[in-house]
Parts: C-alpha cells; structure tokens; sequence
C-alpha cells in the first residue's frame, strides 16, 4: 500500500514540475517584456541549470542580458543559440543579434559620442554642461565672426 502512495507522489510531481517550469518560464518572459532584466535573468539562469539544453531559455537570456546592457553576456548567448538551436527562426534570430551587435560594436566609442547616451543615463547633468559647453563654443565663435566683420 505504501508503494502505491509512493509511485502516486512521484507521479504528481513529475507532472507537476513542467507546469511550475511553464509558469516561471512564462514569468521571465513577463519580466523581460516589462523590461525588468535583472528578474528575468534570474528566473531564466534557474531554468537553464535544470533544462541546459534549451534553446528558448538561452534565447530570452540573450535578449535580456542585451536589455541589461551586459553585451558579452547576450553574445555568448545568442551564439549558443545560433549553434545549438533546432528551430530554424530562433537560429536566424540569433544570427542577425550578433551582426547587429558587431555593427554596434564597431561605432561604440567610450572617449566620445558613442558613450553620450551612457552619461545622461548615470549622470543627467552631463547633458546640460555638454548643452553649456556648446553655448560657449557658439558665443565664442560668434564674437570671432563679429570682430573679423569689423575689421
């Protein structure tokens, strides 16, 4: 009898296991449309342990380590995917994330405009001395232009 509540425990909780893995799975995918990165990476690398070899995880895992903005993360990523991928549209997807990320690689600059963005995100006030520094250079020019005209 003991044996019967057994194998109908275990049988319970094998069926019940892809259910919970659906629900988190569908949970990261929430988060991660709701751009809340850091929660969905952390759902998505608890499935990844348990299913190594799923293509829909490490997808979603590349796309949100690109959200986080952690790049050679999303890289490795979507080139497991690209490698490793049955479906053909998760590898064609996978693909064309990694041209994109070389593209923007290549015109990423940190010494210059490249790195803009980054500034006004950890430090608003950069803008504004930028838009300042742009004034004085504008002035500067202007009275150059004035006096020559004068002369």
């Amino acid at each position: 009898m003991n044996k019967k509540y057994l194998l109908l425990a275990a049988l319970l909780l094998v069926t019940s296991a892809p259910a919970q893995a659906g629900t988190t799975f569908d949970s990261a995918v929430a988060d991660y449309n709701n751009h809340n990165y850091g929660s969905a990476l952390d759902k998505l690398q608890k499935l990844e342990r348990a299913n190594p070899n799923n293509e829909q995880i490490h997808y979603y895992m590349a796309l949100s380590f690109q959200g986080a903005d952690q790049i050679a993360s999303a890289r490795e990523e979507y080139s497991w995917v690209s490698d490793n991928a049955k479906s053909e549209q998760l590898k064609q997807n996978a693909n064309t994330a990694l041209q994109n990320i070389a593209k923007w690689s290549r015109t990423r600059n940190y010494a210059g405009n490249g790195n803009y963005f980054a500034h006004n995100r950890i430090n608003p006030a950069y803008a504004q001395l930028r838009r300042q520094q742009q004034l004085q250079q504008e002035q500067q020019q202007l009275r150059q232009d004035a006096a020559s005209g004068s002369t």
